[in-house]
This record gives C-alpha cells, sequence and structure tokens, in this order.
C-alpha cells in the first residue's frame, strides 16, 4: 500500500491524507463510498449510518471533511445534521445528493455546504468536488486566523473575506446565470444578484478580444478549464480581466448540465504588468537622459568596492567596477575627506560634498543609503554632478537648480515601480497567489518595510525639491479639521497596534474649519504621526486640535525618547537627524521634518516642538481658520 503513518498523521504517496467521514443510511452505499475514498487517497476511519451516529463520530474522528447525505433517515435528516456539525465543529460538509425536490435543496443551501455531488457518483466530481471543499475550507481558517490576528468584528472580517475571495459562479451551456456569489456580483458591477442573472455570458458578457466561443470550445472538449484568462464586461462597460478556472457537469448520460467555476480579479495584475513595463521603459530613457546630460551615477559598498556604475562614468573612468573608488575616481590612496557615502550608511541620512576628482573637475557628490531587502545598509547610491563650470563662473544659482531637477526626476521616476513593487508585495503576502512559508512571508515583510522607508525617502526628496523650485501648488478650500484627524488616524492605527502603543485623539468643540490644502495637509500631520510613532517604544501618541488666539493648532504628543536640548535648534533643518538616543540609531534621511515645515509655512502657519530627553516630545503647528 502507498499510505504509511508518521507519528500518528497518515500519509498517502508522500502526502498528508485528508480524513473524511461518510454518512449514508444505506450501508452497502457507504460502504463503497468508504472503499472509493481509500482508493482515492482519503483516509476514511469511520462511516456514520445516521444523524446521531454522525455527531458521535465527529466528535471521536474529529475528520477533515463530511460526506452528507441529504436524505437521511432517522429523527435527524442530513440537513439538520450538517447545521449542527458546521456550527458546532466547524467542519465543511459536502452533500451527497440525487434529485431532491427544490425545498430540500433550498433548506440546504442555509447551511452553506462546500459543494455538491450528484448521485450516481463519478469518482472523479467526487475527488474535484472534496479538493475544492478541502481547500475552500483551508482558506476560510486562514482568514479567520487573521481576523483574531487583527482583531477586526466578525461583521468587518466578513467584508473582507467577501472582498478577497474567488467569484463563484454557475451558468447553464448557454450562458444563462444559475448562481453566483457577491464577490462576483460586485466585480460585475451590479448590486443585487437578480441584476446580474439578467445577463447572458454567453452571448453579451465579454470583449471582442476574448470570444466566448475559446471557453466553450476547451469545455466541451476537455471537461474543465484551468487558468483561462480573459476580458469580461462590467455593467458600466468596462473591462474586467479575470482568470477562470470552470468545469462541465455532466448528467449519467454524458449531456452538460451546467458549468460552474471561479473568477479571479486580475484586472489589478494586468494593469500593473503595464505599468511596470511602461516604468522600465521610463527608467531606460531617464539613464539614458541622464547619460546625455553627463550626470554619474554609481553603487559603492561600505568597503568602498565600486558596484555600478552608469554609461557616463564608464566612459570617463573604464570598466571600474570591482575597484576602490577612491583610487579610480579620485586618484588617491585614502578615502575622501569627509567621505559622504561612509556618512550616508552610518546615519542612514543623504549627505553631499564638493570635492576634485582625478582628471581635475570639481564635481558635487551626493550620497543616499541604498537599503538592502532585509533592512541593512551595507551600500550607497551616489550622484556625481560636474559643477566646474559653476565654480569658475560662480554661478550657485545654476548648479542649485540643476541639483534640485535631478532629484524631481530621479524621485518621480523612481517612485512608481517602488509602489508597483509593494503592492505585488502585499498581494503575495495575502496568499491570493498561493501559499508562502513562514520564512518566504518574514522575508516579503523585510522586503516591503524597507521598500516603504525608500518610497517614503523618494517622497520625500520629490516634495523638497518641488518646494526649493517654487513648483509646488496649493489647492486651498475649508477643511474640517475632524476629517483629516480621523483620515490620518484610520491609516497609521494598524501600525501603531503592530507596536503596542496607543493612538488617541481630542478635538475640541469649538474648533473651526481651516483654508487648507487637504492632501498637504494630511500629509504633514501623518509625517509627525509616524515620526512620533517612530520613536515611541512605550506608552502612545495622542493626536490634539484646539483653537487658540485666532488659529487652529494641531498637536501631536508622544511618550517617545525625547529629543536634547542642542538638536530641537536644527530638528526641521534639511538632511538633518537628531540622535535621539545614543545607544540606538533610528533610520531616514532626515527630510520628513523639513518637508512639513516647508508646507506649513506655504499655508502661512508656523511648526514648532517642545521636548526633553526621555521624556517625549509635542509637536505642533498652526494653520489659518476660515474668515467669516
Amino acid at each position: 500500500s502507498a499510505a504509511h503513518s508518521t507519528a500518528g498523521r497518515l500519509y498517502y504517496k508522500g502526502e498528508p491524507m485528508a480524513k473524511i467521514l461518510v454518512v449514508e443510511d444505506e450501508s452497502i452505499v457507504a460502504w463503497e463510498l468508504q472503499s472509493r475514498l481509500q482508493n482515492l487517497g482519503y483516509s476514511v476511519p469511520e462511516v456514520a449510518f445516521s444523524g446521531e451516529d454522525a455527531l458521535s463520530k465527529c466528535e471521536e474522528v474529529n475528520p477533515d471533511l463530511v460526506l452528507m447525505d441529504i436524505v437521511l433517515k432517522g429523527k435527524m435528516d442530513g440537513i439538520e445534521t450538517a447545521e449542527y456539525i458546521v456550527s458546532h465543529y466547524g467542519i465543511p460538509v459536502v452533500y451527497l445528493t440525487a434529485h431532491s425536490d427544490e425545498k430540500t435543496l433550498e433548506r440546504a443551501k442555509t447551511t452553506v455546504p462546500y459543494g455538491y455531488v450528484l448521485k450516481p457518483i463519478q469518482d472523479r466530481e467526487l475527488h474535484i468536488t472534496i479538493e475544492m471543499a478541502l481547500h475552500a475550507h483551508e482558506m476560510g481558517k486562514k482568514l479567520k486566523e487573521s481576523e483574531k490576528r487583527y482583531r477586526k468584528s466578525e461583521e468587518q472580517w466578513r467584508t473582507l473575506f467577501n472582498n478577497a475571495v474567488l467569484g463563484i459562479y454557475r451558468t447553464t451551456p448557454e450562458g444563462n446565470i444559475l448562481m453566483a456569489n457577491p464577490a462576483l456580483v460586485r466585480m460585475l458591477g451590479y448590486t443585487t444578484f437578480d441584476e446580474l442573472r439578467q445577463r447572458n455570458l454567453g452571448e453579451d458578457g465579454f470583449e471582442p478580444e476574448s470570444p466566448r466561443s475559446e471557453f466553450k470550445e476547451r469545455i466541451e472538449r476537455e471537461g474543465e478549464i484551468i487558468g483561462l484568462e480573459s476580458a469580461w464586461k462590467r455593467k458600466d462597460g468596462t473591462t474586467l480581466f479575470v482568470r477562470e478556472n470552470a468545469r462541465a457537469i455532466c448528467d449519467s448520460t454524458g449531456t452538460i448540465l451546467y458549468y460552474e467555476g471561479t473568477v479571479e480579479d486580475i484586472t489589478q495584475r494586468k494593469s500593473a504588468e503595464e505599468t511596470l513595463q511602461a516604468e522600465r521603459d521610463k527608467l531606460r530613457a531617464l539613464f539614458g537622459g541622464l547619460n546625455r546630460t553627463q550626470i554619474g551615477i554609481d553603487i559603492v559598498r561600505c568597503d568602498y568596492r565600486i558596484m555600478f556604475v552608469n554609461e557616463t562614468l564608464r566612459r570617463e573612468f573604464g570598466d571600474v567596477v570591482g575597484h576602490v573608488c577612491y583610487q579610480k575616481f579620485m586618484g588617491q590612496d585614502e578615502p575622501c575627506d569627509p567621505c559622504p557615502m561612509t556618512k550616508a550608511i552610518q546615519n542612514g541620512t543623504v549627505e553631499n560634498c564638493k570635492l576634485l576628482d582625478s582628471h581635475g573637475r570639481h564635481i558635487e557628490l551626493i550620497s543616499a543609503p541604498l537599503p538592502n531587502p532585509d533592512g541593512t545598509v551595507d551600500r550607497a547610491l551616489e550622484v556625481t554632478i560636474d559643477i566646474t563650470e559653476r565654480i569658475e563662473t560662480e554661478r550657485a544659482l545654476r548648479a542649485n537648480q540643476l541639483k534640485s531637477e535631478f532629484l524631481a526626476s530621479m524621485s518621480h521616476e523612481f517612485r512608481t515601480p517602488l509602489n508597483s513593487i509593494l503592492s505585488f508585495t502585499e498581494l503575495m503576502l495575502l496568499e491570493l497567489d498561493g501559499s508562502v512559508t513562514s520564512e518566504q512571508k518574514q522575508d516579503l515583510e523585510m522586503i516591503k518595510e524597507s521598500g516603504e522607508d525608500l518610497l517614503a525617502l523618494v517622497n520625500n526628496l520629490l516634495d523638497l525639491s518641488k518646494i526649493e523650485a517654487g513648483r509646488v501648488e496649493l489647492y486651498t478650500e475649508p477643511v474640517d479639521p475632524v476629517d483629516v484627524v480621523a483620515v490620518v488616524t484610520s491609516q497609521l492605527a494598524m501600525k501603531a497596534l503592530e507596536k503596542g502603543l496607543s493612538l488617541t485623539t481630542d478635538v475640541f468643540q469649538d474648533v473651526p474649519v481651516v483654508m487648507a490644502d487637504e492632501a498637504r495637509l494630511r500629509q504633514v500631520l501623518r509625517n509627525l504621526v509616524e515620526n512620533a510613532l517612530k520613536y515611541t517604544e512605550e506608552g502612545g501618541v495622542h493626536i490634539g486640535v484646539y483653537y487658540e488666539n485666532g488659529e487652529v493648532i494641531f498637536s501631536v504628543k508622544d511618550t517617545g525618547i525625547g529629543i536634547a536640548q542642542e538638536d530641537l535648534k536644527i530638528i526641521f533643518d534639511k538632511f538633518s537627524q537628531a540622535r535621539r538616543e545614543p545607544t540606538k540609531k533610528f533610520g531616514g534621511a532626515g527630510l520628513g521634518l523639513s518637508v512639513a515645515k516647508e508646507l506649513v509655512e506655504l499655508h502661512g502657519g508656523k511648526i514648532w516642538v517642545e521636548s526633553e530627553k526621555g521624556t517625549g516630545s509635542t509637536f505642533s503647528f498652526s494653520m489659518p481658520p476660515v474668515q467669516k
């Protein structure tokens, strides 16, 4: 036999065997099912011949799935028994049924079965239905574990489940919709199933480039379809890209009764793939453009070894990858003093300096820490700008403008692919395309965290460069502080919860609305709250809003490590970061508070901080109220 036992767990051909309880009042049928299931690789330790017997065997065997005859003799019929098993034991049930009356089938639907197997039973149909039921039940258990982990209410969790699960349907061969779950109803842009059922998928459900004839030909020829990608039409006429699995359900004569299947919305994935390809093309164009502007880009490790150079540096210095940067670029035997690359890696900040290279040119070297996927930093991205002409002609303004334009261009072009990376990482963490191991999940979490840090750096660089170039425009309108606080609190509640911190708010009743750019106001408040959460290990963060001396004051108070008095005067400077604790460094380029200060002052407000070492900090800023 291919079955064996390891530490009390049954295995079949190397795979763990699902344990199934057969409930059938006809003993010959029950034993035959037991034998057939075992031949299919399942464990069937017991069979039950009545509802009462089934409940007892569930306690004793604790099966993974129950095959339940709907029409069951005794005090409890199959539906009553299934309802009790599902509600008390949480075990998935698949019904065995012949041609039951409509009333019985309607009763059966209320128990939310994981599937139906028609009599006479075909091994293939039985096997597929069981596997789909076990998979669906396993996905349900994982979602419930997520519910416990995030402490959401049952109603919120159900909403998440409905949004995350695949669409499920059943149609006639002609395309008339017999059944569709809420996820599919929403996916196709309808409100209710009754509204959707008026539509015929076989005639008007698809885009011209995805004719349904291919689906019909394949499913009639092969009996099932796995992973068919096609373009459907939503109610409003927009395109929905889907990945579809389906099978044909036939009667004993082989006549197709109906199709049933699952639908996965891959519209976002398709769009992301197109966007990613477009961004790759943009990046190629960006580096090509940088080559034409003679801007050098390289990546250098903390041991001064060169890992990458762009075409500009390759033309000037040759193939220098693997060599020491200060020898090849500067013509020196010792590292540069100061070395911006070393400071960038050590402090987690963006550093810059002016140097004289081996060709005798004046250059400005900008170094930014480049995190690894595991969050460590042992390398830096360096940008080399030739400022010889500026030094010779004293045109300082021109060089600053060039730097700002470059930072804006680089930040903008890097942001979209980073968003794509983070989106795909989130999809993998949700396990929508398959399960991942705990080690893989840990790696993905580190990738996500590092990507979010780098994206924050890129966003701050982009904002700062726009501000310095005078290209930031405010779209001011009356804004309710209550709404701003609510949005920011909702966005950061999970981050506070993950650190075990409280996040509380207090908005005074007499606070008037303010005249502000709502998106920029949320950005400033979110920046301050994220900063507070970052430097707080115990206690919490409190957001307050009050009206004082004709101004609306927003405050963010934390119970964190505080700021030394000598650092308070530089806390809002560009590329500055206070060392808040001698033995612990926190990452970041020191741009976030500088951007917040610039945005507040663009609104005509001011920003300040009150803090002492070890007692927490309170960041406050003012906004002008709407004039009555």
